[in-house]
């Protein structure tokens, strides 16, 4: 299995209500359970005597990011799009790759076809830094939604930042020096763009491949097309591979619809939050909700 992180966004409209849920306007609604049954965010749902204790909107950043492209796609100026069939793509491929996005930065490619099928995989996944995935204690957040985007051709994301854990992180994106995102997924074979070899392991690779990718090969772009992919993850970064997936906004209140978040690209060469500590605690401990709770009276 090969395992990629890299980078290359429209949600439909969603509100904060005042009691803390997330109402999503359009055909998919926002699984916000995810949230009460989040071990990445150590949250859970009790009941006692009617007492239910659930995450509060306060404790939580709700963004929602551009998070990976479709590359058998043309934009034209003026802001339209041109989507090309992948097999037409492939047929005229010395046509179509000087004026298609093609692959991201890192040399990977996602068609159209193959992210229509796979995006729902973003949702109940962890938000990182950097992807430093290996260890669910370092997740951020966690992905609520994802839908594709058929107008531009993107899989947008709908992603809760634990603000309570990491203020640090939650300041940086609502100050807009936080602006980047990149995406980790697993494939099951990846096909080269100049001669088709597909690759099931990252030792499978061809000569292209090995020593072009992401460059170019006789004048065309060497990639690998991406398929079978899950995603795992979604990472905030310093500055990505994809130049577009990007924090469109941060989600507003009902009440303050006007503040859409419009980020200012702004990047360091250093990330600070990579090592941001957990700030839920209690007396120098890690406390999680659950740990909370105990303590109760009625528990």
């Amino acid at each position: 299995m090969i395992v990629i992180n890299n980078t290359r966004g429209r949600i439909e409209d969603y509100t904060l209500e005042k009691n803390g849920n997330v109402t999503l306007f359009g055909n998919n609604k926002a699984n916000l359970s995810l949230l009460k049954d989040s071990k990445t965010l150590n949250n859970i749902t009790k009941t006692a005597k009617v007492v239910k204790i659930v995450p509060k909107e306060k404790d939580f950043l709700y963004i929602r990011n551009r998070a990976v492209s479709a590359g058998n796609v043309i934009e034209h100026k003026g802001g339209s799009v041109e989507l090309v069939p992948i097999e037409e793509y492939y047929n005229d491929f010395a046509k179509y790759s000087q004026v298609c996005r093609n692959a991201n930065l890192n040399g990977d490619f996602f068609s159209h076809e193959e992210l229509l099928k796979t995006y729902k995989t973003f949702i109940g996944k962890s938000v990182f830094v950097d992807h430093v995935d290996e260890n669910v204690e370092d997740a951020r957040g966690i992905i609520l939604d994802a839908i594709y985007n058929t107008n531009g051709y993107f899989v947008e994301l709908l992603e809760a930042i634990d603000k309570k854990a990491f203020p640090q992180l939650a300041s940086g994106i609502e100050k807009r020096y936080v602006t980047d995102t990149s995406m980790g997924c697993h494939c099951e074979y990846a096909i080269c763009s100049i001669c088709g070899h597909e690759a099931r392991t990252n030792d499978d690779v061809c000569e292209h491949i090995l020593n072009y990718k992401g460059l170019t090969y006789n004048g065309l772009p060497v990639f690998e097309d991406n398929r079978g992919v899950e995603f795992f993850e979604d990472s905030l970064v310093t500055e990505g591979a994809d130049p577009d997936a990007k924090i469109l906004e941060r989600v507003a209140s009902k009440q303050n619809r006007s503040n859409v978040f419009v980020p200012k690209y702004y990047h360091k060469e250093d990330n600070v939050y990579r090592n941001e500590k957990n700030q839920r605690t209690f007396n120098g401990k890690i406390q999680s909700l659950s740990d909370k709770l105990s303590n109760l009276p009625w528990s």
